[in-house]
């Protein structure tokens, strides 16, 4: 709409993630090495987590391009998909004709094209994004994936890319999170970078040198994108159409508040993505069910206080407290677990969000407890991703109640899956 008033060959800020716009920042290097070196050295597994438009898949799309001639690439960029089905696509995307229908027939005929291309001396790379989207079991099924190997080397690499949600899934998977030799976790833009990235795009777009941002208008938009990629884009594409509308190509501080203005409300951008909308819905109605019945001053059910490092904590308060109650009577919605019995070492139960807010795993925790759920909140510590508060429900001694209740829940909590949680601390 705006690119012949300014001079442009196509729009310079795109959501797409084309690797011609890819700007080399110091996080995105640093993220690129860690990948070649991983790459380079035959790791079997490589893990990339960042937050969402933060560039993860832009990095995808530049390693297809950067490694598609000498390697084999197979890129999964949809995970949500059944055991069988996510390997009919890698085997479909790596280029292999098969009719295998079982998860045996198709392995075969992967194991089969891996060793060919082995003998031929060409390595083979499967990139998985949206990572956190797969389910413990799919995990699982990727992880003997990696099993595929000679005497000598593995015969296909792994990355692994997603939201740092994901490391919570993966802390539950020893076996698969020993194998991660490599991590990086891309970090934001610097004020610094955010300048010369825009003036980057501008140019790869055909700029000549007439559009100027302003002092002040840069201020702005690192204020309210946080450095975050995608959001820089959309605040500056709606900046772009304020100037046009304008008739200028001097970018101000003021068309940039006007930018931010029709994205959100002015001070303030907030970004959601696609896959958390139906749970902010939920949570929405849930958290609305909560406010009508705070007068009621109920509390958690915990069962839990015997055990450390676990807490629960309540709001309504200057401080969150830890609670000290009895054990809880599962609810109607849980099924019971079986009584008399002795208590094993561990238990079972359903995650179903993860928050790295303390306040907010609060207030959906006990949303849900008003809703009828039996909750309680576990705080984990990430190494190098920082703490997050998981929302909980339920409680089984035996992994088969679990499964069931997980399969039930699932309606309502997509990303639901079950943990095993050891007595007494993680």
């Amino acid at each position: 709409m705006y690119e012949q008033f300014y001079g442009l060959k196509e729009r310079p800020f795109s959501l797409s993630p084309d690797p011609k716009f890819f700007y080399l920042s110091e996080v995105h290097r640093e993220a690129i090495e860690h990948l070649h070196y991983a790459l380079i050295q035959k790791e079997g597994f490589v893990l990339l987590t960042g937050d969402v438009g933060i560039g993860k898949t832009t990095i995808c799309r530049v390693l297809l391009e950067k490694y598609q001639k000498q390697y084999k690439v197979a890129l999964v960029l949809n995970p949500m998909l059944s055991e069988e089905e996510l390997l009919k696509y890698i085997v479909q995307d790596f280029g292999i004709i098969s009719s295998g229908q079982t998860k045996k027939e198709l392995i075969d005929d992967l194991n089969k094209f891996l060793l060919e291309q082995h003998a031929l001396g060409r390595a083979c790379i499967l990139i998985i994004d949206e990572a956190q989207n797969l389910t413990v079991e799919l995990l699982e099924q990727i992880r003997l994936l990696s099993n595929l190997e000679t005497e000598k080397e593995k015969l296909i690499q792994i990355i692994l890319i997603g939201q740092a949600e994901l490391n919570i899934k993966l802390s539950q998977l020893e076996q698969l999170n020993q194998r991660i030799s490599v991590r990086y976790h891309l970090k934001p833009l610097k004020y610094k970078e955010v300048t010369s990235y825009i003036y980057h795009r501008l140019t790869v777009a055909g700029a000549s040198g007439g559009i100027t941002f302003t002092k002040g208008a840069m201020k702005q938009i690192y204020k309210f994108s946080k450095g975050i990629p995608r959001l820089i884009n959309l605040i500056c594409d709606r900046a772009l159409l304020a100037g046009y509308t304008s008739k200028t190509t001097r970018i101000t501080k003021a068309l940039v508040n006007r930018a931010a203005k029709s994205l959100g409300k002015e001070g303030e951008i907030t970004y959601v993505p696609t896959a958390f909308f139906k749970r902010r819905m939920v949570m929405a109605l849930a958290m609305a069910s909560f406010l009508l019945g705070v007068a009621l001053s109920f509390t958690f059910h915990d069962w839990l206080s015997h055990m450390i490092p676990y807490r629960l904590y309540k709001i309504n308060t200057a401080k969150s407290n830890v609670l000290q109650t009895k054990d809880a009577v599962p609810i109607k919605k849980i099924k019971k677990s079986t009584e008399n019995k002795p208590k094993m070492m561990y238990f079972y139960s359903i995650n179903v969000e993860a928050y790295q807010s303390k306040e907010e795993a609060v207030a959906r925790a006990k949303a849900l407890k008003n809703a009828g759920y039996e909750t309680f909140i576990t705080k984990v510590k990430i190494p190098k991703v920082g703490t997050w508060y998981r929302v909980l429900i339920g409680k089984f001694e035996n992994k088969r109640d679990a499964l069931e209740e997980e399969k039930r829940l699932k309606k309502e909590f997509p990303e639901a899956w079950t943990i095993r949680v050891q007595r007494g601390g993680i």
